[in-house]
């Protein structure tokens, strides 16, 4: 009896896969699913924000019902705990870029990258925010906020830059972020006869913010660094030491 009971157990199994096989629908769904998947461990999801992972799992709760493995019912109340909890995720992230900044670095242990003041703010896309700060040693540094589904993130904190100098003109921090396929750099212009900063063939934005004069520039590709050049208000070029 046992054994009997065994076999059609297995009888239905087979059967079950073989109706899934021959679906065509469920083997497009499949294929589908098995891309995204592979293509977010390609880009590794594991490290991306959670939401970005969650907003996939209906999909997955749908092919389940697919195959006959969940019921109807089922799928509609996990579908529902699962937009309650992206409402909460949603929620719990920062709407600024300036309150990322707070969240991730106020209460750090390192000086080196603790938030303590902001100095300055600058949209340099739709989606990209430039944080100048204070750290816990009160040194300058930059902070990259990057907006997402949900809210916005830090994905990148550069420095530090001492606030004066008495032997330098300026001092410059040079940066690649998004997988090396953007680059930054950012600066405190210590001498008032520099009036251009030019590094990575790119003329620096200039700035004044809380008595310093800052400079900064953007762009898309390789930061190759290298020499820096500075000119005063005639075009003349200076030397980098004073």
């Amino acid at each position: 009896m046992i054994e009997n009971q065994n076999k059609n157990e297995n009888k239905n199994i087979n059967d079950r896969i073989d109706e899934m096989i021959n679906d065509s629908e469920t083997l497009i769904l499949l294929v589908i699913f098995a891309v995204i998947t592979i293509i977010y461990l390609k880009f590794d999801i594991f490290g991306a924000p959670v939401n970005h992972f969650v907003k996939f799992i209906p999909f997955y709760i749908l092919l389940l019902y697919k195959m006959r493995i969940i019921r109807f019912k089922l799928v509609i109340v996990i579908i529902f705990i699962l937009c309650g909890l992206l409402f909460s995720v949603w929620y719990g992230q920062p709407k600024t870029p300036l309150s990322a900044l707070e969240k991730e670095y106020l209460d750090r242990q390192e000086d080196v990258l603790r938030y303590s003041e902001l100095i300055k703010q600058i949209d340099i896309s739709p989606k990209e925010t430039l944080l100048f700060y204070f750290n816990g040693k009160g040194n300058v540094n930059c902070a990259i906020a990057e907006k997402r589904f949900g809210g916005y993130k830090i994905v990148d904190v550069n420095g530090e830059l001492a606030p004066y100098n008495k032997n330098l003109r300026v001092g410059l921090y040079g940066f690649s972020y998004n997988k090396g396929e953007k680059w930054g750099y950012f600066g405190i212009i210590y001498d008032d006869t520099v009036e251009r900063v030019v590094w990575n063939d790119t003329e620096g934005i200039r700035f004044s913010a809380l008595n310093m004069e800052m400079v900064y520039a953007v762009g898309d590709g390789e930061f190759k660094g290298g020499v820096y050049y500075l000119y005063d208000a005639n075009g003349n070029e200076l030397e980098p030491i004073r």
